[in-house]
């Protein structure tokens, strides 16, 4: 079973992706950018996916199930628009990439 775990670099991320792996799951992370080598399988994307993008992951790797954790933890005060588009449409854009492919299970955890 392929799973796909977005924020793969986040306190969260990076437990979800160890317990994964442990239970003997194929798992990849998308990040921004890797933060520690030894974590193979993340897929690095300097700008946002859009859902051509999330589709043609998703097929490549074969997802069964997608967990999406990315997001801006707290808003900054001149960024509630940055805030929004991260925690909402980006995830919007996620979650219909991940409908498109036909993913099995879909996981958000906000």
């Amino acid at each position: 079973m392929n799973i796909l775990v977005t924020g793969a670099n986040g306190f969260i991320g990076q437990k979800v992706i160890s317990a994964f792996r442990a239970a003997g799951f194929n798992v990849f992370g998308t990040v921004r950018f890797t933060i520690n080598r030894k974590n193979t399988g993340f897929i690095e994307h300097s700008a946002p996916p859009t859902s051509e993008k999330w589709k043609q992951i998703l097929e490549e790797k074969e997802i069964d199930i997608a967990v999406h954790l990315a997001g801006r933890v707290y808003p900054e005060e001149d960024s509630l628009a940055e805030f929004e588009k991260t925690n909402k449409d980006l995830a919007l854009t996620f979650a219909k990439g991940c409908l498109n492919k036909g993913v099995k299970k879909f996981i958000f955890l906000s």
